[in-house]
């Protein structure tokens, strides 16, 4: 697609993003025992070798709790980690009531995610729970001082940031289903004689198609997780404010 596709068309840059996610794709595929719908000895299988399983990955249809606290963490940790870019953006610029209310949103993530954690577990250290509130509420304070009662309000939104990573789940889930939906359905056994030049053809284009709507529905909720719940937390654009369907009037006026 690279090759085929015009270097200053839309088509090229997102071809080069698939090239790079192919690699953690294929990592993940191996971590996740996930090879078109099939685990390497189902697959191994159908090709006619009996093997013993060499490993149990994780498998995402049988373990959705594990993965879904998953990627939880994982989105945790990249807003944890927005704030803390934001904090030294803002220090940088010398804006020290901003960079202090940045790194107060990394102590509030810290101690509200250690009070949830307690209250789960059903800890019973009042001395620890004393203290994840007192810095809680000693940063809600410092949120408050820098951004106002607008501060005060984004702190639900968090919590709504964060979860949205589960997206990530919802999206894996659902290309693994129709991969196996596929196969149970038209898997070109040798066995089923002329009916395999039917059912051949099916079943490729199947797993293509769901391989090609797995990369726009990555590339797109990626997309939207990164610039929405990450980078809103650091980044600051530049530029000209973009002004659609305006016009400076020089030698003529509005009548």
């Amino acid at each position: 697609m690279i090759k085929k596709s015009s270097p200053d068309g839309l088509l090229s840059p997102i071809a080069k993003i698939w090239a790079i996610c192919s690699f953690p794709t294929i990592f993940f595929g191996f971590l996740f025992d996930e090879f078109f719908g099939f685990s390497h000895a189902e697959l191994a299988e159908k090709l006619g070798f009996s093997i013993q399983p060499l490993y149990h990955g994780l498998e995402r249809l049988h373990n959705v709790q594990e993965v879904l606290l998953l990627t939880i963490a994982t989105g945790f940790v990249l807003v944890l980690l927005g704030f803390a870019l934001g904090f030294v953006k803002e220090y940088r610029e010398k804006n020290m009531l901003h960079a202090a209310a940045k790194l107060s949103w990394v102590f509030l993530l810290l101690s509200g995610a250690f009070l949830l954690f307690s209250i789960a577990t059903g800890s019973n250290d009042f001395t620890a729970l004393a203290v994840g509130v007192i810095v809680f509420l000693a940063s809600t304070a410092v949120i408050f001082k820098a951004e106002g009662i607008v501060g005060i309000m984004e702190i639900p939104s968090i919590a709504g940031n964060i979860l949205s990573f589960s997206r990530i789940l919802a999206v894996g889930l659902a290309s693994a289903v129709v991969a196996i939906i596929i196969n149970d359905l038209v898997f070109p056994d040798p066995k089923s004689g002329f009916l395999i030049f039917i059912t051949f053809p099916i079943f490729l284009f199947g797993h293509m198609f769901n391989t090609f709507l797995g990369m726009f529905e990555s590339l797109i909720q990626g997309a939207r997780l990164n610039y929405v719940e990450f980078f809103s937390k650091f980044y600051s654009g530049g530029g000209r404010e973009f002004s659609p369907f305006k016009e400076k009037r020089k030698f003529t006026k509005r009548r």
